[in-house]
């Protein structure tokens, strides 16, 4: 063993011998958590202190009214925030639905050390089935993220207006400034558990949040038919101003 190590190094001899062991030093790194979440929570799934590229998570969701919010947060040992995942009414076609490995802006990273995970939940449950961290380096990380950013914005654009137009609002959703903010940024501006029910892609019309609209009734001074006939009873055989025409004719 020493003239090993003296031949190659410590180094060297430790990588050698992790490679000849058939040991993974890169790839993915899967978490079991299995459990339901009903209100706000935040805990820490992660064992041991891997660099990270990217990170997904499997699971199911149940939103139960026009108000329900589910996010995922990724925070890691600085204290950066990261958005895994979201969803709410408007850009849901379905109030229950399961989802796998899906990710926001953790597609793709530049080698953070994840050190917990933050649930905001508003009327809604959500079943986290599984974290999956990969450690495989990737060295354009970046420039990927920016890409997926956009490719999710314009699934939820599209989305958000379908839904819009199913529920007759009167305003139509788009690629906006604030869209284009990082998740950490809008928390800058929205402290707390925002709920923006889709006002950060408002992009034209009459914005109105789907768990805040009201029916109003008609005020108009007009009546909804008139006939003239009937304010003196033309139209009655036993009136005086009978014309000879009968009810509605």
């Amino acid at each position: 063993m020493k003239p090993i190590l003296r031949l190659f190094g410590l180094k060297s001899f430790l990588i050698i011998f992790l490679i000849l062991t058939g040991f993974n030093v890169t790839g993915q790194l899967g978490i079991k958590v299995d459990k339901t979440f009903s209100s706000d929570t935040t805990f820490q799934p992660f064992q041991g202190n891997y660099q990270t590229y990217a990170l997904n998570i499997s699971g199911d969701v149940q939103l139960l009214s026009d108000s329900s919010l589910i996010r995922v947060v990724m925070i890691d040992s600085y204290g950066n925030h990261y958005l895994v995942f979201e969803t709410y009414p408007l850009i849901s076609l379905n109030s229950n639905f399961g989802f796998e490995q899906i990710c926001d802006e953790t597609c793709y990273l530049n080698g953070i050390y994840p050190a917990s995970i933050r649930i905001d939940i508003i009327n809604a449950f959500l079943t986290l089935e599984e974290i999956r961290q990969d450690t495989t380096i990737i060295s354009n990380a970046s420039e990927l993220q920016s890409q997926i950013k956009w490719k999710n914005d314009s699934v939820k654009i599209a989305t958000m207006n379908q839904r819009i137009e199913q529920e007759n609002m009167q305003w139509t959703a788009g690629r906006t400034n604030f869209v284009l903010n990082s998740f950490s940024e809008k928390e800058k501006l929205f402290p707390g558990k925002f709920n923006l029910a889709g006002f950060d892609y408002y992009s034209s019309g009459v914005f109105q949040p789907s768990f805040r609209r009201v029916l109003i009734p008609s005020t108009s001074q007009y009546v909804s038919s008139f006939d003239w006939r009937s304010r003196h009873g033309a139209n009655k055989v036993e009136s005086p101003y009978y014309d000879g025409h009968p009810r509605g004719k």
